[in-house]
């Protein structure tokens, strides 16, 4: 048997270059440890626990302004952490309140006694153009109307009314 080397000659001159394939188990090889590797990666790491998702905040304030002559559609949700989103006809937006301004919207409601106020003030008369509000705080809804509005609700609707004019201007 001649044995072959690098120069390609056989040892008794034989030109013949036999190939060895050292290559062809290689690649196998390779192959197999590239799958374990990859089998195996999704195994190593513990198992985590899924996260616990927040308790979202609650709603303080469900504020809704519709109608008017040029047909006004305003909303405004304030939630107990201040956070707060609003949209009207020009856009809309998130912001967040900050601690002296969610007391002063929290004081406006206790001073208009809003939990005693009845759930519905609807305008005396018919009117085409009268704005229609609905406000709920905490477990109270009131909706009423323009010429409808009671006198200790005026401070309240003109209060949320600023913030939606505030938050839109910018």
């Amino acid at each position: 048997m001649t044995k072959i080397y690098r120069t390609g000659k056989g040892v008794d001159g034989d030109t013949a270059k036999p190939v060895k394939r050292r290559g062809r188990a290689l690649v196998p090889g390779l192959l197999i440890i590239l799958c374990v590797a990859v089998i195996f990666s999704g195994c190593m790491n513990e198992p985590q626990e899924p996260a616990t998702p927040e308790n979202p905040p609650s709603i303080l304030v469900d504020y809704v302004r519709t109608g008017g002559i040029a047909g006004v559609s305003d909303h405004l949700v304030i939630f107990e952490n201040g956070q707060a989103i609003y949209s009207t006809w020009n856009g809309s937006g998130e912001f967040n309140l900050t601690l002296p301004e969610m007391d002063q919207l929290r004081d406006v409601f206790s001073i208009a006694g809003f939990e005693s106020l009845s759930g519905t003030y609807p305008a005396p008369t018919p009117g085409a153009d009268y704005f229609t509000y609905r406000i709920t705080y905490g477990n109270q809804t009131v909706i009423t109307q323009t010429t409808g509005v009671p006198d200790q609700l005026m401070p309240v609707i003109g209060y949320l009314d600023q913030i939606i004019a505030e938050q839109s201007a910018r």
